[in-house]
Order: structure tokens, then sequence, then C-alpha cells
């Protein structure tokens, strides 16, 4: 169990999304798996309770959330996934509870941390992700990337799949080709080499995907083990994608009674119903924080949002009246207009969220994700 980690295009030693052959794969490969701008330590000094690291032009961001991967010291409890504070470019600190003051030596790295998945098979174009948690399901995500120049935009395509045995063997699949021939699709933007802004927020069994069109809106897929309501429930993975290679904002409708959906509105699906007995691949309806419309109708807030106001979690209903389970760690604001685009939002108990508009100029679009809460 793992808190969420974020990460952004810009960031420093960020990898590339744009139209070249296997760009999702590849930003997805080094946010899970691999981590980005791995830097040599020259020392770790603890000091009450602080541990000081100097790594010259380090380049880390020190936002919440965006942890650093310290490996190799001689000092275990110094190493592993931690929240670094920025002190200087050559500079950051982390706590260090109950480890001696001292300086530490070793053959010493840091890196933005990966969130704990591994990329199992890969292919030209091709990949398949499988969560590192002992806790998860283990159905794993499969990306095919080989669209490289259609007229206009650029796109991925995404399934789940059971028992992989290679890139292109596997068993059961989410959603099934009757229910979205070749799986979800998940954007990549202009058929130009122009990097796209995006986001991703992961933990060692769920990730979001975010696509960032700018005034045009953006797109929000997800993937991974839902927080269930059953015990046990091996079935309970899910996935939501896009159900066309439309590009553009993200529609009103998708942040309230229907939940979270990616461009142009289509259902999530779930790996199996709860019984384990049924068919594969099963729709699912979401409950978002209103029953008579979308969120940002008429009933709701204008301006800026009272910290507290937070739908905290978005359940998935399997059929007309089981509720499944909650999509981990998304949240609606219960106001228009409540932040800027792309910025953190802290409550008054001090929980931190990371929020984003479907469409920056629409004032019904607006969601958050959760980053200070284990989502399991």
């Amino acid at each position: 169990m793992t808190y969420p980690t974020i990460y952004r295009s810009t960031d420093t030693g960020a990898p590339t999304l744009n139209n070249a052959v296997g760009a999702w794969c590849e930003v997805l490969r080094v946010c899970l798996q691999n981590g980005y701008n791995s830097k040599s330590v020259t020392s770790i000094v603890v000091s009450s309770g602080v541990a000081t690291v100097t790594c010259a032009t380090h380049g880390y961001s020190g936002a919440y959330a965006s942890h650093v991967l310290i490996e190799g010291s001689s000092e275990a409890a110094l190493n592993g996934k931690k929240q670094p504070t920025v002190t200087g470019a050559n500079t950051f600190n982390y706590p260090a509870p109950g480890v001696a003051n001292g300086t530490y030596t070793g053959t010493i790295t840091a890196k933005q941390a990966p969130a704990g998945w591994t990329e199992i098979f890969t292919g030209t174009g091709k990949s398949i992700f499988q969560p590192d948690s002992v806790e998860a399901t283990g159905i794993c995500l499969r990306i095919l990337d080989t669209n490289a120049a259609p007229a206009a935009t650029t796109y991925a395509r995404m399934i789940g799949v059971e028992n992989p045995s290679d890139i292109d063997t596997y068993s059961n699949v989410f959603p099934t080709n009757a229910q979205r021939s070749d799986g979800l699709y998940l954007q990549k933007g202009t058929n130009n080499t122009t990097p796209k802004p995006w986001f991703v927020i992961a933990n060692d069994r769920f990730l979001y995907l975010f696509i960032d069109f700018g005034a045009s809106g953006g797109c929000l897929y997800w993937f991974g083990d839902l927080k269930s309501l059953y015990a046990p429930d091996p079935n309970c993975c899910g996935i939501h994608g896009g159900i066309n290679t439309t590009t553009g904002q993200i529609s009103p409708s998708a942040f309230g009674l229907s939940g979270f959906n990616a461009n142009p509105a289509g259902p999530p699906y779930v790996f199996r119903d709860y019984t384990g007995t049924g068919s594969y691949s099963e729709n699912m309806n979401q409950c978002g924080p209103q029953l008579s419309g979308h969120l940002g109708s008429g009933v709701m807030q204008s301006g800026a949002l009272p910290t507290w106001a937070i739908w905290d979690g978005i359940y998935l209903m399997e059929g007309a009246k089981v509720l499944r389970g909650v999509v981990p760690g998304l949240a609606s604001p219960l106001a228009l207009q409540p932040f800027p685009h792309l910025t953190y939002v802290v409550t008054n108990e001090g929980d931190v969220y990371f929020g984003f508009y479907g469409s920056p100029s629409n004032v019904t679009s607006a969601g958050l994700i959760c980053l200070s809460k284990h989502w399991h």
C-alpha cells in the first residue's frame, strides 16, 4: 500500500508525449516502472531528524506528492520514496526520524520515484504493465500505440488483460471486442512532434492519465483496482477511456451523475461482476454528487470553493442496483470555478488534492484527485 505520486510533463527529465509510435508506452514505462531524472548524490547529512541531500543541479520541484526515490545509502532508513523539500538548486531535505546525526555514505542516487508497476512484456509500440502490489488483482494494462499518422490526431488504444504470456497473447480482456473493438482510445493530440502537456497520478495499484489540450480541454483516463464494497473481490479491476478518436474537452455531464469520463463520454468497465460467475467485462454506471443533474448545474455555488465542500468518492454501480465500489482518489468540488486548472487544493483538514478541468473555459468540468491519503 503506497501513497500516490504525481508526474507532470513539466518535470525535469519527464518523457515527451507526441505523435511518435510508442509515446504513451514510454510515458507509462518511465512513470510506473523506471522513474526519471536520475542523479548522483554527493552526501546525505542527518541532523535532528532531517536528512539534507547534496545533489548537483537536481531539478526536483519539491511539489506535494512529487516523490524522490533514494537508493544506495549505507543507512537503510534513508533509502526509499521520500517527499523532498527543495532548499536550493543543489540541495533538498526530507524527514529522517530515528536516524542518528551524521554523514552517510554509499553509492547513492536519487530519481523521480516510479509508482510501482512492471512492464512485463513489450514490443514496438506495445506494452503490458502489471501492478507490483501483492494486494493487487494482478490484472494488467495493455497499451497499443502504433497509430502514427492519421489525418489530424494520433491516439493509442488501451485494454485490460488477464494472464498474459507474451505481448500479444493473453486470456480474458475488458472491454471485450464486442463492446469496444480493439479497446478504448487514449489520445495523443495533434499529429505533430510538438510535446503535449500531460500528467499521471498513480500508486502501485491504480493510475490516472490526463492529456491537456489547453483552451479546448483535456481528457482523463484511468485503470486499476477499484475500492470494492465486497470482500473478497478478485475481479474488481476497472478501466475507462475514450470511445472514439475525437479530442477536445470532457463533457460537463462527465463530472457529476455520470462520473468522470474521457471525451466523448462512455461507460467505465470492470473486469467481471461481483459474484465472479458472470460474463467478463461489465458495463458500469457512475454515481456522482447529485441525483438531479451533473456537477455545476444551477443549484451549485459559484466562485471560490469552501475547502470542505468536496464530494470525496465516485461510486460505481453494477447494473441498476448493485454498488460495486469506489474509484480510488477521485472527487468532485461542489462549486463552479472553484480553483485554477492544474493546481493543488488543500482542505481545512489538511488533505491535499490536485485539481483540473475537462475544459478550462467550462465552469462545470472541474475534478480533483486526492494525493494525501492511501487509495486502497
